[in-house]
């Protein structure tokens, strides 16, 4: 889904620019952000200072390709799971972007990794139920 964003209103914005069929091909710095490598239009590649980079990875299919035919996925390569996280192989969890979600979020990753610890935590143990943190 695309953001709600007006190209033309930004475009009008004095201190914005929008760089049309440019891909960002690399992100450089020791510590943080320091450059980027962009190619152009003509697939000409610069070297841009920046001190930030926002990358908005919407509708892109997710990393899931290592898996095979091992974990099972659906027809997009979302890993299939259950409502604990749970895959179909014993042991193995999968979260955040690896699944389905309605919400692609930082915020909705975290929570995943927390269900999928206490899964986890769960099955190393050999508890017969999760454990909540607060019991």
């Amino acid at each position: 889904m695309k953001g709600d964003a007006n190209l033309f209103e930004i475009e009008q914005v004095k201190n914005v620019k929008i760089y049309k069929k440019h891909r960002i091909r690399e992100i450089k710095g020791s510590d943080s952000v320091e450059q980027i490598v962009v190619q152009d239009s003509n697939r000409q590649e610069q070297i841009w200072d920046v001190d930030g980079v926002f990358l908005y990875l919407g509708g892109m299919k997710p990393g899931t390709d290592f898996l095979g035919n091992e974990i099972a996925r659906d027809s997009e390569g979302y890993v299939v799971v259950d409502e604990f996280l749970r895959t179909n192989i014993e042991g193995v969890f999968a979260g955040g972007d690896a699944r389905r979600t309605p919400i692609k979020q930082a915020v909705v990753s975290a929570a995943d990794g927390a269900i999928a610890a206490m899964g986890a935590d769960q099955h190393v143990n050999k508890r017969s139920k999760m454990r909540p943190q607060y019991s």
